[in-house]
């Protein structure tokens, strides 16, 4: 199976903090300049899910990198297989690509699907995907938050700051990858072209029918559960290009896109 979707691509994120907020976002939107994601799946395993083995999503891009306070952790708390570079790293870059836009006097509107990626700094590099998606904590977490929102303000459980890389359908079904690197090869400033690698990025599909399957097993039942072995899986990878560049209403539009209350 091949399926290949085609997506115009806006990101940024832009805050009273930082400089460049006042960039003309439709002069770069109705550029043809905002780059290229490519993704290629393989290893698809254990049960249903968006792709299957051979697929490719190609996407348009653009990018944002605007946040720079640092963050501080505990390396004793961590627990998990864990990047030890980002013991000490800004809140980083995102990278967020959707269906359409439509952008007018510097207002965005925009829907699922979603592609999101956060990195947890603004440099040239390689960034590892470490989230710890196999435990019933994080589904806890999951079930409590939304992909969105994550792709918006960056991923950080128990205390502990993590790159992000999301593919979603909608808020109820997504990729959230879990082991692999991103590599960029290019970071260079506002107006630019960002350049990068995808390599054997792991990602498992969640849904909220399966999370609350999961998180209604008995604390028995969960106890001799290897999630793992129930949630679908894929690898992706692929290359990017992408313009830098700041776009305050197109992050704020991602970040509403679970307007609707999360339910029991």
């Amino acid at each position: 199976m091949k399926k290949t979707l085609l997506t115009l691509v806006v990101a940024a994120l832009c805050l009273p903090m930082f400089t460049s907020c006042d960039e003309d976002l439709s002069s770069i939107l109705n550029s043809d300049a905002l780059g290229t994601i490519t993704l290629t799946t393989s290893q698809a395993a254990n049960g249903d899910q968006l792709y299957g083995n051979d697929s490719t999503i190609t996407f348009k891009s653009g990018l944002c990198n605007v946040d720079h306070r640092n963050i501080q952790i505990d390396v004793d708390t961590l627990g998990v297989d864990y990047d030890t570079t980002l013991l000490n790293v800004n809140a980083g870059s995102i990278y967020i690509g959707v269906n359409g836009v439509n952008v007018m006097e510097n207002t965005a509107n925009i829907d699922w699907p979603l592609f999101g990626m956060n990195l947890r700094d603004t440099v040239e590099g390689t960034y590892l995907i470490r989230v710890p998606v196999s435990t019933f904590a994080f589904l806890h977490f999951l079930d409590t938050t939304s992909i969105n929102s994550l792709v918006a303000t960056g991923l950080t459980f128990q205390s502990l700051p993590f790159n992000l890389f999301a593919v979603a359908a909608n808020k109820d079904a997504y990729y959230i990858g879990y082991n692999g690197s991103v590599s960029i090869t290019n970071f260079g400033p506002d107006g630019t072209m960002i350049e990068g690698t995808f390599n054997d990025v792991k990602a498992y599909y969640i849904t909220t029918e399966k999370i609350r399957e999961m998180l209604d097993l008995s604390p028995a039942e969960q106890a001799t559960t290897t999630l793992a072995n129930e949630l679908p899986s894929i690898t992706f990878n692929g290359t990017f290009t992408s313009r830098r560049a700041n776009m305050t209403s197109v992050i704020n539009r991602v970040n509403e896109l679970d307007e609707v209350e999360v339910t029991k």
